[in-house]
């Protein structure tokens, strides 16, 4: 089962989660040529501060790290 994690450092209403895991979850399911029945989306919020990436010199503008976890064959 492929699990995508995605990391941000902004806080989202539950709407726009729900439309970004969707979005993930077809996306990645295009690309890999397969259903989404199977596809695991996780969504973890820190705050502005809380995550750093080391390019990124205006963190208030928004940071998102994405992770995908997919096992061999694929």
């Amino acid at each position: 089962m492929p699990h995508i994690q995605i990391e941000i450092n902004k806080t989202l209403s539950v709407t726009d989660k729900q439309a970004l895991a969707r979005e993930i979850n077809l996306l990645f399911a295009d690309v890999m040529a397969t259903g989404t029945d199977h596809i695991s989306v996780s969504l973890r919020e820190f705050g502005t501060w809380n995550l750093a990436l080391g390019r990124v010199s205006n963190p208030e503008a928004g940071i998102a790290i994405i992770n995908a976890d997919i096992r061999a064959g694929r």
